[in-house]
């Protein structure tokens, strides 16, 4: 009898331990996952400070046509577990783990146009938890507004 309980014990004991190290390795991989996907947006952004160009900017860190556009005009970039960009929505669905949503604000200014990127890094492992987000902006300067608004 004594023996039933120490077996009943050390497999309840057993099984809390998996359920740890099952925790424990689906927590790692989102991290690895995110601090991934964080350097991607982080490369975009600094892509786009020096242009304002989102599209070229998504182009020149994911590949050329890689991403996807919503009718909001944003560009959705969906990455698997090996931060490979997925192009087809079948492997969108079925490969996805992460995706990062870039859209973009325009103002015109008396010299310019201030340009600002807004990027979140959503994980789709979560139900669409928002993990990152980060806002970067670019001023394009129009010469030619600058010079008419200095004659004034």
């Amino acid at each position: 009898m004594e023996l039933i309980i120490v077996l009943l014990f050390f497999s309840i004991s057993g099984s809390v331990v998996m359920a740890m190290f099952v925790t424990a390795d689906s927590m790692a991989e989102h991290t690895s996952i995110t601090e991934r996907a964080v350097m991607d947006v982080q490369s975009v952004s600094e892509i786009y400070a020096g242009d304002g160009d989102m599209r070229g900017a998504a182009d020149r860190v994911f590949g050329k046509g890689w991403y996807a556009e919503n009718e909001d005009e944003h560009l959705i970039v969906v990455l698997d577990e090996n931060m490979q960009a997925q192009f087809t929505p079948e492997a969108r669905e079925k490969f996805g783990k992460v995706y990062i949503d870039l859209s973009e604000e325009r103002s015109d200014g008396e010299c310019g146009e201030l340009c600002r990127l807004t990027a979140r890094v959503v994980l789709m492992m979560n139900g669409g938890e928002v993990v990152y987000s980060q806002v970067s902006s670019a001023y394009i300067p129009d010469f030619r507004k600058e010079a008419a608004y200095e004659e004034e």
